[in-house]
């Protein structure tokens, strides 16, 4: 039998659980940092929504995924906002706030684990996050790696 050289996990709900939040509340550390407020926080969350959902409609469909920087972006250059975040900055701080990550009971330890016996491991996801924003995420909920 061989000894297993690398172990591939999904990111959801096998490493990380993620408690959901929804509401405008979601995007105010976004929105603080505006130089100027020509919508409400509830118009900027409402704008946000319809472009997800558009989004998603379109992705979906065609069994793809989106990154949130994109809608940011699109919002941005549609309602002429301006902000000293980066739309990858913004992706994050979004995410941060609507999914907080907790670690699965036993990931540390089973990632620990495989550390000492000099198993390779990877985090494969199809979260509408950057690649550097999830490595960032895991490192910052698994507070190692």
């Amino acid at each position: 039998m061989k000894n297993i050289e690398m172990v591939y996990f999904d990111y959801g709900n096998t490493l990380i659980y993620e408690e959901i939040s929804y509401g405008p509340q979601t995007l105010e550390k976004i929105y603080q940092t505006l130089e100027e407020k020509t919508l409400s926080l509830e118009d900027f969350y409402q704008k946000f929504l319809e472009k997800v959902i558009s989004y998603q409609e379109e992705y979906f469909s065609k069994d793809r995924d989106f990154l949130y920087r994109n809608i940011f972006a699109e919002i941005f250059r549609e309602e002429n906002l301006k902000s000293d975040l980066t739309f990858e900055a913004m992706d994050k701080i979004y995410f941060d706030s609507h999914a907080r990550g907790y670690p699965i009971e036993g990931a540390k330890e089973l990632l620990a684990y495989l550390d000492e016996k000099n198993i390779f491991y990877g985090v494969i996801s199809n979260l509408s996050l950057s690649a550097d924003n999830l490595r960032q995420r895991i490192k910052e909920v698994l507070e190692f790696m």
